[in-house]
């Protein structure tokens, strides 16, 4: 009897167990405005939350259409939505009160556990609808995307300083499959060293480069 339960408890902690995916980046969106914040995929669930900002003085609106989807490319297969909390089907509709607002909400799909690390969200409708494309399901790659854009506008500012550090940092560890910000990662390193007058840097960066796993290299070399 005490397996019995210590295996049931197992089964439901299973259940209840999610990733999370906090602030996934997506190849491709149509509304700057509207954002995911994170996606939880568990055994039975998966769960979208996003939040949007209205921009306008008055008459502005917000409402989520009944036909969104997710589509997993790997396994070529739809999810359809289920459910959704804090926002209205269109045609009704959620109305903002002032410029600045907020409204995050949810969207609730079938489990997608198993379908892959890049994902779509499709709104299908007839009028202003949403996507993103290719939806990065890897905390690893978020993170650094997210830290070389950090470093990218540390280097546009001025700040090249801690640019530097920054970029170090999205080079430190790069995964099986890369995007495209390693790459450049390096050749701002090489820029830096080079515009701070410390030729021997630069090349020991650029030496690094052509030393790394990283694919695509000519592709990137056009930058150094």
């Amino acid at each position: 009897m005490k397996n019995f339960f210590l295996f049931a408890l197992l089964f439901i902690s299973s259940l209840i167990f999610a990733q999370e995916f906090p602030f996934p980046v997506s190849g491709e969106l149509n509304q700057i405005e509207l954002k995911i914040e994170n996606i939880s995929i568990s055994d039975t669930k998966t769960v979208v939350t996003l939040s949007v900002v209205n921009q306008m003085e008055s008459g502005a609106w917000y409402c989520a259409d009944e036909n969104i989807y997710l589509y997993s490319k790997e396994s070529d297969k739809r999810y359809y939505i289920t459910g959704k909390e804090n926002i209205p089907t269109c045609p009704e509709k959620h109305e903002f009160k002032s410029v600045g607002e907020e409204l995050r909400f949810k969207l609730i799909f079938p489990s997608i556990k198993y379908s892959g690390t890049r994902i779509d969200l499709i709104e299908d409708c007839n009028n202003s609808c949403f996507y993103f494309k290719d939806i990065i399901l890897d905390n690893k790659l978020n993170s650094d995307i997210h830290l070389f854009d950090l470093a990218l506008g540390q280097y546009q500012s001025g700040n090249k300083n801690l640019a530097a550090v920054n970029f170090e940092r999205v080079i430190k560890e790069i995964p099986d499959n890369p995007t495209h910000v390693y790459g450049f990662a390096y050749s701002y390193l090489y820029k830096i060293a080079q515009e701070s007058g410390n030729q021997k840097k630069a090349d020991a960066w650029k030496s690094s480069f052509l030393n790394s796993s990283l694919p695509n290299k000519e592709y990137y070399l056009k930058n150094f």
